[in-house]
């Protein structure tokens, strides 16, 4: 069967999501504590509706393009969304050897953008953490066009399979961390 004619999760298939989604939500909140001040301002703003918001904007951009179709809450996932899900979260807490792992046993074919049988969603979901990953760096895309040229010998970005974007965020991630 067709993966968005698949049944929805179940209540506990999604609480593992739920989980890591709450714990992603608490990391932003540490990192930037008046983002939550800003929210709760907004007339009738409560914390559990500024936190269901923003989950929904996450797994709207977990599954933009994806091929069992884009969802705006857990509660509307479907088994073929599963494994995005849980990359998106736990690249968001900073696991990223555990969100690679996660994106690369989704089944779906990895490579450039538009390469035969690729779906391109392990190529968006991983340039969607890439975008964030250098707005929470603050690498500029020259900079990461440097690392693109001499690590994977490539013009640019778009020419990066999935693997390979993941790779350069790693590598952004360790350049952040030895940068201090």
């Amino acid at each position: 069967p067709r993966p968005g004619g698949e049944a929805l999760l179940s209540k506990k298939e999604i609480q593992p999501l739920a989980i890591l989604s709450g714990r992603a939500f608490r990391k932003m909140l540490e990192e930037d504590p008046a983002w939550l001040a800003d929210m709760l301002a907004m007339p009738g703003a409560t914390r559990a509706g500024v936190e269901k918001e923003w989950r929904s904007v996450q797994c709207r951009v977990a599954t933009s393009g994806h091929e069992a179709g884009k969802i705006s809450g857990l509660s509307m996932a479907r088994r073929a969304h599963w494994r995005t899900l849980q990359a998106h979260f736990l690249a968001l807490l900073g696991e990223d050897a555990e969100a690679f792992a996660a994106s690369m046993r989704t089944g779906r074919a990895t490579g450039p953008a538009g390469a035969d049988g690729d779906v391109k969603e392990n190529v968006e979901e991983a340039a969607a953490v890439l975008a964030e990953v250098m707005k929470t760096t603050g690498f500029h895309m020259g900079y990461v066009n440097k690392i693109i040229a001499g690590k994977f010998h490539k013009d640019r970005l778009s020419q990066l399979t999935a693997r390979e974007t993941w790779q350069l965020i790693y590598t952004l991630r360790t350049r952040a961390k030895q940068k201090g």
